[in-house]
């Protein structure tokens, strides 16, 4: 899932042809900040790989995309999950930090400011945090796109999040040795 297009052949394709996707900023909005151009993924569609709605809520768009690129690397891997001893396909993957969606802290925030227009961050654990949606955590925990992943493909084998800040590189592994 790059700017380039989803899979690995249009990203392929712009580097044969040392085409750049950074272009004018369309479909994000930035609140202000003065970024003009970016590698933005445009044309996703969560819906396209993620089938269970109710799943949506607890992904943010940094494990929707984690998710349609594992689709994505099985069906080019040609893995067949159906004939897979699902004990032993795990995951290792790397990721960055997730973003929270300023949008969804608001309520929080607002909640947590005192009589004098402060934040107040006693009142952010008392008041601020029951302001949130309840299971909003679970789309900000960087071990989340394994877990949706796995769950997904019905994956049992062990499971890695590596948290490396701004660079991570993810790897489903299979594991083809016995305890």
């Amino acid at each position: 899932m790059t700017p380039c297009g989803q899979g690995w052949q249009p990203y392929w394709d712009a580097v044969l042809k040392t085409r750049s996707s950074i272009r004018y900023i369309s479909g994000l909005s930035l609140n202000g900040f003065p970024a003009k151009i970016a590698g933005e993924i445009s044309d996703f569609n969560p819906d396209q790989f993620i089938k269970v709605r109710k799943s949506l809520k607890v992904m943010s768009r940094e494990i929707q995309l984690a998710v349609a690129a594992s689709q994505l690397a099985i069906a080019d891997a040609q893995i067949n999950l159906g004939e897979t001893v699902r004990e032993r396909f795990g995951i290792s993957l790397g990721t960055g930090i997730i973003n929270n969606e300023l949008d969804e802290m608001g309520s929080g925030i607002r909640a947590a400011v005192g009589a004098e227009s402060k934040f107040e961050i006693t009142k952010f654990g008392q008041e601020g945090i029951r302001a949130l949606f309840p299971l909003w955590l679970l789309k900000y925990l960087p071990n989340m796109p394994a877990c949706h992943i796995s769950i997904l493909h019905g994956l049992r084998g062990p499971s890695n999040t590596i948290t490396t800040s701004a660079s991570a590189v993810s790897i489903p592994t299979t594991r083809s040795t016995t305890f």
